[in-house]
């Protein structure tokens, strides 16, 4: 990660995101390198910033779809690890277990019978997002 650079003689810098403001650096105050980095890491917590982040960085993998390949259901459920029914679950919008952020399926024809695909780097992108908001409870 890399450590924002201060300048002490500038006025503050400001970066803006989505209407929210986090102030980066202060004009009147010299704080030490390591105080400054405590202090951002924690307004970048405190923020949406670190979350919407994570929202391009998945709509950046679903729009490059150069390598990608569509998989079938069994390929689903075997890299999520879940079972059919608790998937089909967090894809049910009136499901306790709703899910939003897991991928919808697409069909590959026009027929009901059709079978139902997913892309797989979106079916990765939901694995890490979901193992990272595990690790950050």
């Amino acid at each position: 990660m890399l450590a924002p650079k201060i300048h002490s003689e500038a006025a503050p810098r400001q970066a803006r995101s989505s209407g929210l403001t986090v102030a980066l650096a202060s004009a009147t105050s010299n704080p030490s390198p390591a105080t400054f980095d405590q202090e951002f890491l924690q307004e970048l917590d405190n923020s949406k910033l670190l979350d919407r982040l994570k929202e391009i960085l998945q709509l950046a993998r679903a729009n490059d779809r150069s390598d990608d390949r569509a998989i079938r259901l069994p390929e689903v459920l075997n890299t999520l690890g879940i079972g059919k029914s608790s998937w089909y679950q967090r894809l049910n919008a009136r499901s306790p277990s709703f899910d939003p952020l897991a991928p919808q399926p697409f069909k590959l024809g026009n027929s009901e019978r059709s079978p139902s695909l997913w892309w797989h780097s979106e079916i990765i992108a939901y694995l890490e997002i979901r193992a990272a908001a595990s690790r950050n409870r």
